[in-house]
């Protein structure tokens, strides 16, 4: 009835859009000299596809036309369908016809510079970060005017780099891009942010981009919690300047004490090694260590600590 390469259809590179479609025609014949009847057609994934066919039963030497519209709509990557033709034929009880294309976005973000840092430092400078906006179309359907394209964003500072160009595009495409900066702030205060930015023709969103950074303060201390004990003499700790920033650390208290101590190295260092040579005997089963520092962006560090030697009734120091 059909040949096995006549079975199959790709469309080949596509562009994905919301109402995007491709329709192709099988056509199926019979050889025999018997009338043959086409019991059963069935949409195997009618999420991906529609059929329509002009007849079910064939005299010798007709045929039918099968209609297979493939729905391309948003979806990027492999597209594909199946029909089952379903015959009283009993040499070829039935026959499956197989559609595909492979979906591109019409309008694509991507990084042009590299990736985003995952960290910045607070206080220090905003961060720009560029994407490469790229549209998709073909002659008959040329590619989204960028120049039209609006920028939306909750908080982050999202700006055109400039106007449109012309890009490099599979053949029987054209393709037409444009450079933007995205402001990562580090005055947001410590911790994790987000934001997304999206670009707009009129009310149509035309692609998303998510952005995810850490503002994390510029001394890192390890461990994060100093544990106290009388049988314990090598309280050390380690203070890193994530921005490499030369310092050195000036006093240690716990309130009002002074607590003595000493470093590996005696100059300004992005690393110093700390070794208190003792520790005030705490009424407490918890406080804090300030640690005191030339570093011009975080001049004071508060250490957690914790006692494993105060009296039951003052409690077990809980967990940090």
């Amino acid at each position: 009835m059909i040949s096995d390469g006549d079975s199959r259809h790709s469309f080949g590179t596509v562009i994905s859009s919301g109402s995007a479609s491709r329709e192709h025609r099988y056509r199926l014949v019979n050889p025999t000299d018997r009338t043959i009847e086409i019991v059963e057609f069935i949409n195997q994934k009618p999420c991906c596809g529609a059929v329509r066919i002009d007849r079910q039963s064939l005299g010798p030497g007709e045929s039918a036309a099968v209609d297979v519209t493939l729905r391309i709509g948003e979806t990027f990557g492999e597209v594909s369908h199946a029909t089952r033709i379903v015959t009283d034929l009993p040499a070829v009880p039935e026959v499956v016809l197989r559609t595909s294309a492979f979906a591109i976005p019409a309008v694509r973000i991507e990084e042009a510079d590299g990736s985003q840092p995952a960290s910045l430092p607070a206080g220090g400078p905003p961060v720009r970060i560029s994407f490469r906006v790229v549209a998709i179309g073909a002659p008959e359907e040329p590619p989204v005017d960028l120049d039209r394209v609006e920028l939306r964003s909750a908080s982050s500072g999202v700006a055109w780099d400039g106007p449109k160009y012309a890009h490099d595009a599979e053949a029987g495409f054209v393709a037409q891009a444009r450079r933007l900066v995205a402001t990562l702030d580090s005055s947001a205060g410590p911790g994790p942010h987000r934001d997304e930015f999206s670009l707009q023709l009129g009310e149509r969103i035309l692609g998303r981009r998510a952005l995810s950074w850490e503002v994390v303060l510029p001394l890192r201390v390890s461990p994060k919690v100093i544990v106290v004990a009388q049988d314990r003499r090598d309280i050390r700790f380690r203070v890193q300047a994530q921005d490499q920033t030369p310092f050195r650390i000036t006093r240690i208290t716990r309130g009002d004490i002074e607590v003595p101590f000493r470093t590996g190295v005696d100059r300004d260092s992005p690393a110093q090694e700390v070794e208190l040579d003792s520790f005030p005997e705490p009424s407490l089963a918890k406080g804090v260590v300030c640690v005191f520092t030339t570093h011009p962006d975080q001049p004071r560090i508060d250490i957690p600590f914790v006692s494993i030697d105060c009296p039951p009734a003052w409690g077990r120091p809980e967990a940090l």
